[in-house]
């Protein structure tokens, strides 16, 4: 018998090693922090493919406006981030929401600390800002968020990720991912960006989707550490069968806890909040009001 296939047997039989697997392509990549999906203070993280402008961000994340008649919180720009110390609110940008056809969110949840974003607390459903544990007493209720302080620019691009990406010849992939210096016991998901063309349209457009399905959930620790693996049946640096391309990855945080299947929010339904009047008041959720991408990761795009 040829030693090759012998050897092949071996492997295959007696330590169960599928040498499909074997031979693999590999890429380490460092996640860069970010202001909104390809956003860093209001500028492009990385080139956007044609047909797309090639400088197309979005600024999800604001400054805090401490004018008492704000009715928004002041966009990103590179003055701003250059204090540390700003900080970090409620914002939506525009652009986004024309782009994508989402409703605009009431301006009461605008310019909104991010430690102090409306939570679900009610059977209802109705959101409301929560008493940070430890300024009551322990009773089950008023229920109480963990203590977290008013997130601030260095907080932010403190974050760290590094990802690496193994593709097998079978077309399946395997992502490990690390992060550290993230909010502590915060919520977040890996949201895969893709350029694509959906079923029954002509045109491609930028759709973001949990990747690799539901659940994508990355829950940090108190020191803010986290890690996830996901098995993938696509290469994320290759186009899958119907020509889409995954642009890049994000790590997104939700403000206010909840993730949401396979989307990064439901951006265009319907919630119900409270005013500081205790007036409920209904509103939509675009990109900025309860979820915005913190950690970017450039999978078929190049960097500025």
């Amino acid at each position: 018998m040829n030693k090759q296939i012998l050897l092949i047997i071996v492997l295959t039989v007696f330590f169960g090693i599928d040498l499909s697997l074997a031979s693999k392509r590999s890429w380490e990549i460092k996640g860069i922090p970010v202001t909104g999906p390809n956003d860093i203070c209001g500028k492009a993280a990385w080139i956007m493919p044609p047909p797309f402008p090639p400088n197309l961000s979005f600024t999800t994340l604001g400054a805090y406006n401490n004018d008492e008649f704000a009715i928004d919180a002041l966009p990103l720009n590179s003055e701003i981030c250059k204090n540390r110390e700003t900080v970090l609110a409620t914002h939506t940008d525009q652009l986004l929401n024309q782009l994508a056809g989402y409703t605009d969110a009431d301006t009461r949840l605008k310019n909104v600390p991010l430690h102090q974003v409306q939570i679900k607390a009610s059977p209802t459903g109705v959101r409301t800002v929560l008493p940070m544990m430890g300024e009551t007493v322990g009773n089950p209720f008023p229920p109480v968020r963990i203590a977290i302080n008013p997130i601030k620019i260095k907080d932010w691009f403190n974050a760290k990720g590094r990802m690496n990406i193994n593709c097998y010849e079978d077309g399946s992939a395997q992502i490990k991912a690390k992060f550290s210096n993230l909010m502590p016991n915060g919520v977040y998901s890996l949201i895969g960006t893709w350029k694509t063309i959906p079923p029954g349209e002509t045109q491609p457009i930028f759709a973001a989707l949990a990747l690799g399905g539901s659940p994508a959930i990355v829950i940090a620790d108190e020191k803010g550490r986290s890690r996830i693996t996901r098995h993938l049946n696509f290469c994320p640096k290759d186009p899958t069968l119907d020509g889409s391309i995954l642009m890049f990855i994000d790590l997104g945080y939700h403000m206010d806890g909840a993730p949401n299947g396979v989307l990064p929010s439901l951006f265009d339904q319907i919630d119900f909040f409270t005013s500081i009047d205790n007036e409920v008041f209904p509103s939509t959720k675009p990109p900025g009001i309860v979820t915005s991408p913190a950690v970017g990761f450039p999978i078929n795009v190049e960097i500025q």
